[in-house]
């Protein structure tokens, strides 16, 4: 994560995540963004989501089993999530 915003940005998704009672990786590296998502395409995580300066206040968000990928806001991601999730 390479600038402030994104990764304040990160930090609160991933507590809102966790508080929410979703199992979360925060993938903090210093990779590139490339390597970052193979490695998680190789882990088999189910969601991803890609917060970038590109993204704005969205999150780019791909669900494995389906390959589709949606901008969502934070509040929208929760809800989704706990609906397809939990």
């Amino acid at each position: 994560i390479g600038d402030e915003p994104e990764r304040e940005q990160s930090k609160k998704i991933y507590n809102e995540l966790a508080k929410a009672g979703l199992e979360t990786l925060w993938d903090d590296r210093n990779e590139s963004p490339g390597a970052k998502l193979k490695d998680s395409d190789l882990m088999g995580v189910p969601v991803r989501i890609v917060i970038s300066k590109k993204s704005g206040t969205q999150c780019e968000v791909t669900e494995r089993q389906t390959g589709k990928t949606t901008m969502m806001k934070s509040k929208e991601l929760i809800k989704h999530l706990q609906r397809r999730y939990v």
